[in-house]
């Protein structure tokens, strides 16, 4: 079966997808319907496809990308982003999350002053991506098939959170050019 690569491929809108009721079993194990209508194991495979890295497009990649990172959202924060997408640009993987702040940042962010009230929130998100790092990690690795190197990340007072991966190498996908 030909799957096909849109843009709804690597953006999820959480609220409205209730992926929550269609993950079933651990992480190896986990399927999910996106909203396209294809069934996808976590890998980001469609059902009985391989899960070889290179078996995977760059829109499944992504979608599972996406698909991981709400769950460790829900699963170390409490609660999901309203919006999240990835883009996997080489070696590079941007994971967009827009209203992640819970209602105890929000008023932290419009309670002190802005300026202490902005840098206590990054202080406390970017302490909890460190101690969460061997966790969000493996992940990556799984769902890309290389290596974490780095991550970077930021967030603002908007609810607007930035993550980016540097891999140790661009991962080896279906129908990707080779340089």
């Amino acid at each position: 079966m030909a799957s096909q690569s849109s843009e709804t491929d690597n953006a999820l809108s959480v609220p409205d997808c209730g992926l929550e009721d269609h993950f079933t079993g651990d992480l190896d194990a986990r399927v999910a319907t996106l909203p396209s209508g294809r069934v996808c194991d976590q890998s980001g495979g469609e059902r009985g496809a391989s899960r070889k890295s290179a078996a995977r497009s760059q829109g499944e990649v992504e979608a599972a990308i996406c698909r991981e990172i709400n769950r460790f959202e829900r699963d170390y924060m409490g609660r999901g982003p309203g919006h999240i997408r990835a883009h996997l640009i080489g070696d590079l993987l941007i994971v967009r999350l827009k209203g992640v702040l819970t209602a105890a940042e929000k008023q932290l962010v419009k309670t002190h002053v802005p300026e202490r009230g902005r840098e206590l929130l990054k202080q406390v998100r970017m302490a909890i991506i460190d101690t969460t790092r061997p966790v969000i990690d493996p992940i990556v690795e799984k769902i890309t098939g290389v290596k974490v190197l780095n991550l970077h990340h930021d967030i603002n007072v908007a609810g607007d959170e930035f993550i980016l991966f540097t891999l140790s190498d661009a991962p080896d996908l279906r129908g990707a050019s080779k340089r």
